[in-house]
């Protein structure tokens, strides 16, 4: 829990969430996370 509270060995670009709730809640935000990485960089070259 420490590690994560100061973000130690977290990539710079790297994008924290809350993953203790529902599978399904942690599966969705996720998912519209990397959906939004990729609409934000869609030639990652």
């Amino acid at each position: 829990m420490r590690l994560h509270q100061a973000r130690q060995g977290t990539p710079e670009n790297g994008i924290l969430m809350d993953a203790t709730g529902p599978l399904v809640r942690v599966v969705d935000e996720s998912s519209a996370q990397a959906e939004a990485v990729q609409t934000n960089n869609p030639n990652p070259d």
